[in-house]
């Protein structure tokens, strides 16, 4: 998974390149380390085939939406927050209902249907530290 950090300080915009690009682990960890700033912005980059589904950060940290975290004046130290991606399950389309035909046929002997089991759906979940030096 690839993670922006954008940093700014009281009264400059954000900017629109990120100071630091950076991809997690196998184990879904990564590490931002820079110098002080005033705010700092985690940008997570969904996956290829994943949609966000949430995220959170610990004090002093806010979430913006599923794919961003704000930092505002933090002091030094470590910070964890943590995204949820999934893999998104499709939209059913509705079909139109076919005009029906009268066809005589032969009554049937009802039989035993399997119910099919649902399949459960993947989940991508990382958990991520932020540290600010």
């Amino acid at each position: 998974m690839t993670v922006e950090l954008y940093v700014r300080n009281e009264g400059q915009p954000w900017p629109t390149t990120p100071k630091r690009v950076t991809v997690s682990d196998a184990s879904g960890f990564f590490y931002l380390v820079d110098v002080k700033f005033d705010y700092y912005r985690v940008v997570e980059v969904d996956p290829a085939g994943y949609v966000s589904t949430g995220a959170w950060a610990a004090a002093p940290g806010a979430v913006i939406d599923a794919n961003t975290i704000e930092y505002n004046n933090p002091p030094a130290g470590v910070y964890q927050s943590r995204f949820w991606d999934d893999i998104p399950t499709p939209t059913p389309t509705d079909t139109p209902t076919p005009t029906p035909t009268f066809t005589p046929t032969p009554t049937p002997i009802p039989t035993d249907t399997p119910t099919p089991t649902p399949t459960p759906q993947p989940e991508f979940h990382v958990w991520l530290p932020l540290i600010l030096k």
